[in-house]
């Protein structure tokens, strides 16, 4: 009973975690969409990254963990979730958002779920009624709210193949959190990924305008950097660290609730019906997302 007991606290644990990351993710979208129009993008993304693994170090270093980094068994799953996550994922969504709104950006990140849905039986987790009715639950009411219908374009194309790489990324992370903490994780993957992209921007970009843009609008980077992949990933890593990887998904994706409540708040728009319901759906598929159990 009470190894039943702890295990449900540890999830209970979970759930609030991840619940508290998606509301600071819902301005994460946003952000990336709004910084990719004053930089190139991929310039736009190492710099971001690099200074979200600086974050991560640092908090390392106050944990007194920084010694345990490079431990060997966890180093091969922290390079997968650099490739997967960090460089092919964000890389993307950098790329992708920069050629499309801040809207679609947000609506069509939410595509993680489908692929989520399709690739994690393969990693061992069965997929159940709770799963199939929670993702797809969260999936429709986030368009609901977000997507605003019309053609893709490429960039819209972009950010939904971005998405594929995620369920790897997360697959390799909660092997890799067995033997390292969350800010070693996050440090190793972004300082890896992070000088990678940057040598792609050199190569791919116009490295004259790197500068001037980092020097107008440096305020993008360090949100983004210190905030959002820095401490918020944090949160995220040590909510998945206690969760099936689709509950954490699913709750990951109530995001755009709190996407709402922002555009209230701060932009003083009134949310109409379909918004509302919305809402309501998000959080009819959040409830069934809480009933995933780890097998």
């Amino acid at each position: 009973m009470f190894f039943l007991t702890k295990s449900k606290n540890k999830e209970c644990s979970g759930t609030m975690t991840i619940l508290i990351v998606a509301v600071f993710w819902g301005m994460f979208p946003i952000l990336v969409n709004k910084g990719s129009q004053h930089f190139q993008p991929l310039f736009f993304g190492a710099t971001s990254i690099i200074v979200g693994g600086i974050t991560a170090l640092v908090l390392s270093l106050i944990k007194k963990d920084l010694h345990n980094i490079f431990n060997r068994k966890a180093f091969f799953f922290a390079m997968g979730v650099a490739l997967f996550t960090s460089t092919l994922s964000y890389g993307l969504m950098f790329i992708g958002s920069k050629l499309t709104s801040g809207i679609n950006t947000s609506a069509l990140m939410l595509s993680e779920i489908i692929f989520t849905i399709l690739i994690t039986p393969f990693f061992g987790e069965k997929t159940t009624l709770n799963k199939l009715l929670g993702g797809l639950l969260v999936l429709t009411g986030a368009l609901i709210i977000l997507f605003k219908g019309g053609e893709l374009n490429l960039g819209d194309f972009i950010v939904i193949i971005c998405t594929i790489f995620l369920p790897f990324g997360n697959h390799f992370g909660k092997k890799a959190l067995e033997h390292i903490s969350p800010e070693n994780l996050l440090a190793l993957r972004y300082l890896f990924s992070g000088i990678f992209l940057l040598l792609m921007s050199f190569i791919f970009e116009d490295s004259s305008k790197m500068i001037p843009s980092l020097v107008s609008f440096w305020p993008y980077v360090a949100v983004n950097g210190i905030l959002f992949l820095g401490l918020v990933n944090t949160l995220w890593y040590r909510g998945l660290k206690k969760l099936p990887i689709s509950k954490a998904v699913f709750l990951l994706m109530t995001y755009p609730i709190f996407s709402l409540i922002f555009l209230v708040l701060f932009y003083k728009e009134i949310p109409n019906n379909f918004q509302i319901l919305g809402v309501f759906v998000i959080v009819v598929g959040a409830y069934f997302s809480s009933k995933i159990r780890k097998n």
